[in-house]
Parts: structure tokens; C-alpha cells; sequence
């Protein structure tokens, strides 16, 4: 699933996958999202008080830190197609930046 929401820069063709692309192996940040489970818990709702326990898979929650989402659009994106949003986890003192980008299909 990480594939297909993922950018290309961090992956590689492979034919014959869902995506058609697997996760580049010298990528630092998908091995460690991949090596510590706890870092996918604290953005779905998980806290490091609580050893991630908290986290509730059924229901993860995911929230959007709007303040610093909406003073950082257009900071640090190189193109008007892209839009950085923040999102709040249980295991930083800070919201974590995440850059999304229109893809070439367009708009829905």
C-alpha cells in the first residue's frame, strides 16, 4: 500500500507488484519506518507515555496539525502543485512535515 502513496524518488521499478514499484533499499526513511512498527503507531494515534499501547488499529487517527499546516503552505515546496501539511505525533514534541504532490493525472 506504502507503494502506491509514496513518492518515486524513494522507489524502484518492479514489474509484476501491485504498485509496479518496491521500496528503494537505500532509502534510510522507509527502513526505519519498516524496522520500528512504533513510528507508523504515533502518527495513527499512539503515544510514547503510554509504550504505543494507545495505538487502536481498528480506528487509527490520524490528525492534521492545522495551524502549522496552514502558516507552512507554499514554504519549502519548489511548485505550485504541492501543498505541505503537518501531522501530529505521539512520539515528537513537534508536528512532522509532509509534502504531497498532484500527480500527472491531474485533479480528480
Amino acid at each position: 500500500m506504502m507503494a502506491l502513496v509514496i513518492s518515486p524518488e524513494h522507489l524502484d521499478r518492479a514489474p509484476g507488484t501491485l504498485s509496479g514499484h518496491a521500496f528503494r533499499r537505500a532509502d534510510n526513511s522507509v527502513e526505519r519506518l519498516l524496522g520500528d512498527r512504533n513510528i507508523a503507531r504515533s502518527y495513527a494515534g499512539g503515544s510514547y507515555q503510554r509504550g504505543y499501547q494507545d495505538f487502536d488499529p481498528q480506528q487509527p487517527s490520524v490528525v492534521l496539525d492545522e495551524a502549522y499546516s496552514a502558516a507552512a503552505q507554499g514554504i519549502g515546496c519548489p511548485s505550485a502543485d504541492q501543498a505541505k501539511f503537518f501531522v501530529k505525533s505521539g512520539g515528537a514534541d513537534t508536528p512532522r512535515p509532509f509534502t504531497l504532490a498532484r500527480d500527472s493525472a491531474g485533479p480528480p
